[in-house]
């Protein structure tokens, strides 16, 4: 079995709908880090949950152009 040093990190913090669409805008582009990447497309599903769905309906999630994971496309 492979080794894995890394830790599990949490974090709890609020934002208004503009500074989520602002940190999904650089955090899920296709030029963004694949890891990151995958987080935040996560973190947009979650969003998308909410009673705030209707403010992330313009952002799907799409397949990379690099081939790794997927990113995110504006309507």
């Amino acid at each position: 079995l492979p080794i894995c040093n890394g830790l599990v990190t949490e974090l709890v913090f609020s934002a208004s709908v503009y500074q989520w669409k602002h940190m999904l805008r650089q955090r899920c582009s296709a030029p963004a880090e694949a890891e990151i990447r995958q987080m935040y497309c996560d973190v947009l599903q979650a969003l998308k949950r909410t009673g705030y769905h209707d403010s992330f309906k313009d952002l799907v999630i799409v397949d990379s152009p690099d081939g790794i994971g997927r990113c995110l496309k504006e309507n």
